[in-house]
């Protein structure tokens, strides 16, 4: 596999991909040092709908992927972390629906 070039900081990178966390085992056992991890938020929080219901959707697909690989992991996946459900106003308002 080709070596990846180091990932920005957010000073280097404010708006696009950059270090952001530090990923630990929780066995305290090292990670390997050239391991890259991509985090996400999946509990719905935070305040950019768009992007919440992008991270679902990535776990969800990512479920699905290795349903015969691992099928435990993606059906506790999938039953942790469901769909979200559609907005059903169609207005369209600037920043969410509000109606």
């Amino acid at each position: 596999m080709k070596k990846l070039k180091k990932i920005p900081t957010q000073q280097e990178n404010p708006k696009g991909l950059h270090q952001r966390y530090i990923v630990t085992k929780t066995d305290g056992e090292p990670v390997d040092d050239f391991a890259e991890y991509f985090v996400l938020r999946l509990d719905g929080g935070g305040n950019d709908p768009k992007h919440i219901k992008a991270c679902r959707k990535a776990v969800r697909k990512y479920a699905k992927e290795i349903k015969n690989h691992l099928p435990e992991l993606s059906k506790d996946l999938l039953e942790r972390y469901p769909k979200i459900k559609e907005d059903k106003c169609k207005c369209k308002k600037e920043g969410g629906c509000k109606c």
